[in-house]
């Protein structure tokens, strides 16, 4: 299986986007409560990511329920965000 996961950051409008759109997000992938993939990507210029994972196999009978937590890493301007849980059936 072959995943890829894109979003943007938001914030305050008051940080300048030099600053605001910077740092690295890291992507991790949940099957339950073991973990299948973690991967980072660098946050672009007008704020948004993208990353790829790939897995195996997912265990489980009929369609498996995919965890995936994004986490804002910091950037030395701005600290690291608490996980954004997002959940997708496969």
């Amino acid at each position: 299986f072959a995943f890829t996961t894109s979003g943007s950051l938001g914030g305050a409008s008051s940080i300048p986007a030099a600053q605001r759109c910077t740092g690295n997000v890291g992507v991790r992938y949940y099957n339950g409560r073991h973990q299948l993939a973690f991967v980072v990507a660098p946050v672009q210029a007008n704020c948004k990511f993208s990353v790829g994972a790939s897995f195996r196999r997912l265990h489980g009978k009929g369609p498996v329920r995919l965890k995936v937590t994004v986490d804002y890493r910091g950037n030395g301007y701005i600290a690291p965000v608490n996980r954004v849980d997002h959940v997708t059936a496969g």
